[in-house]
């Protein structure tokens, strides 16, 4: 818990003075996917994004033309990259959770089949502004693991 909370405190300090203009997020996922992988261990991978993946790396995407007739292709993933991602995911045993807070078009239809696929929630949060440390309180509230197994006589006990 201090080790997140501090985690959480430093990083509007490590990025304060980044110029970079573009996004990064399939990279983001594998680098915590692969740290679960070298510890032998499962997991729940929390994200917090803004806007679209658009720098040129694995799981890039470009906003779509909504001025179609063809709605119903804005509801479907832009490629198979985040299927392949979630399917990676579930056979590490790595839970994802995304926070979105965009301003601006974001494709839900892509980055929600992390959790659709791995059990996890997504949260949409349009126009967010941020209230104290809600984000921090939050993160700290889910790191905390319950256990939950079945007794004789259909009890549930929970550690």
């Amino acid at each position: 818990s201090v080790l997140i909370n501090s985690l959480l405190d430093k990083i509007p300090l490590l990025f304060a003075d980044s110029l970079e203009g573009d996004v990064l997020f399939g990279p983001v996922v594998q680098a915590g996917l692969e740290a679960l992988q070298t510890a032998g261990c499962w997991g729940k991978l929390f994200l917090f994004h803004t806007s679209l993946p658009t720098i040129r790396a694995p799981g890039e995407l470009r906003k779509r033309n909504d001025n179609t007739n063809k709605e119903q292709t804005l509801f479907q993933p832009q490629s198979s990259y985040y299927q392949t991602l979630a399917e990676q995911c579930v056979q590490q045993g790595c839970c994802v959770d995304l926070f979105l807070f965009p301003t601006q078009y974001v494709d839900v239809a892509s980055l929600g089949l992390l959790t659709l696929r791995t059990g996890g929630d997504l949260y949409y949060y349009s126009n967010f502004r941020v209230i104290g440390s809600l984000l921090k309180q939050y993160a700290s509230a889910q790191s905390r693991l319950y256990l939950l197994w079945p007794s004789e006589g259909g009890k549930w006990y929970v550690g």
